[in-house]
C-alpha cells in the first residue's frame, strides 16, 4: 500500500468524515456497536507475532469470526461515510478508530485526541483466538452459575472492584472525581487506538528553519550586500565630485 501522507487534503477529509459518522451514529443508535468496531480492530495488537493486527482495518477481513458477529453492519456504515462523503485518502483503519472516538463522544463520554495516518491491512487478517470469544465465555459464566447461582447477585469481576484493593482505590477514586475518569479513560483510549502506530511523528509539522545553522551564510551574503552598497556609494559620490570640479 501507498505511504500515507497526513497533509492538509488528508485533515479537511477527517474533518467531513467526523461530522458525517457523527450524523449518522446518533441517527441510527449505533454508538456501542461502532465502538465495539473501534475495539476489536485495535485489540489483535500483537508486537511479537509477524502479522501484528491492531488497528490496521484488518476487521474487515475477519467479520466471518464469532467474536465479530454483528460488526457486519458497522463495517457497512462506515462504507456508506466514506462514499457519501466522497473520501479519497482517508484509511479504513482511520475511520473505524475515528467512528469510536465520536461514539464515546456522542454517549457523554470525554473528547478524545485524534491523530490519523492508520494504514490499511485488511488482507492480512490477524491470527485467530486473540479476542475473547463471546460464546465461550458465556459459557463459562453459565458454569459458574449452576455452581453457585449467587453470583447473579454480585458477579465476581463486580465484586473484585470493591473487594480488590488495586482496583477500589481506582474505584473510589473515579467516584469522587469524574474529570479523573474522563482524563484517565481518554489517554487509555487513545493509546488503544495507536497500537502499532507511530502517529505522533507522522502528524508532526515539518521542522521550521534553523536560522543558526545558516548564520555563517547569512552573514556572509549580508557582509558582501554591504561591501557592495558601499563601494558603488563611494564610486557614486567619487564621481559627483569630479564632475563638480569639471564644472
Amino acid at each position: 500500500m501507498e505511504k500515507i501522507v497526513v497533509d492538509e487534503e488528508y485533515r479537511k477529509e477527517i474533518d467531513k468524515a467526523r461530522s458525517e459518522l457523527r450524523a449518522r451514529i446518533y441517527k441510527e443508535g449505533r454508538a456501542s456497536l461502532m465502538l465495539r468496531l473501534a475495539w476489536n480492530d485495535a485489540c489483535t495488537y500483537d508486537p511479537e507475532s509477524q502479522i501484528k493486527g491492531g488497528p490496521n482495518g484488518s476487521i474487515s477481513s475477519e467479520l466471518e469470526r464469532s467474536e465479530n458477529k454483528g460488526l457486519k453492519d458497522a463495517v457497512q456504515l462506515c462504507g456508506d461515510v466514506k462514499q457519501k462523503t466522497n473520501l479519497k485518502k482517508v484509511s479504513s483503519a482511520d475511520l473505524y478508530q475515528l467512528a469510536g472516538v465520536v461514539a464515546v463522544e456522542l454517549t457523554g463520554g470525554p473528547t478524545i485526541h485524534f491523530l490519523p495516518g492508520r494504514e490499511d491491512h485488511s488482507l492480512e487478517p490477524a491470527q485467530e483466538r486473540r479476542i475473547p470469544d463471546p460464546k465461550e465465555k458465556c459459557n463459562a459464566i453459565m458454569e459458574l452459575l449452576k455452581k453457585d447461582a449467587s453470583l447473579l447477585e454480585a458477579f465476581p469481576a463486580d465484586i473484585a472492584l470493591v473487594e480488590d484493593k488495586k482496583f477500589r482505590k481506582y474505584v473510589e477514586k473515579y467516584a469522587k472525581d469524574e474529570d479523573a475518569f474522563f482524563n484517565d479513560y481518554a489517554a487509555a483510549h487513545k493509546k488503544f487506538s495507536e497500537l502499532g502506530c507511530d502517529l505522533e511523528n507522522l502528524n508532526r509539522p515539518p521542522n521550521k528553519l534553523n536560522l543558526k545553522q545558516f548564520m555563517p551564510q547569512v552573514k556572509g551574503v549580508i557582509g558582501i550586500v554591504i561591501a557592495s552598497t558601499a563601494t558603488l556609494g563611494y564610486y557614486y559620490l567619487r564621481k559627483r565630485k569630479n564632475n563638480q570640479l569639471k564644472k
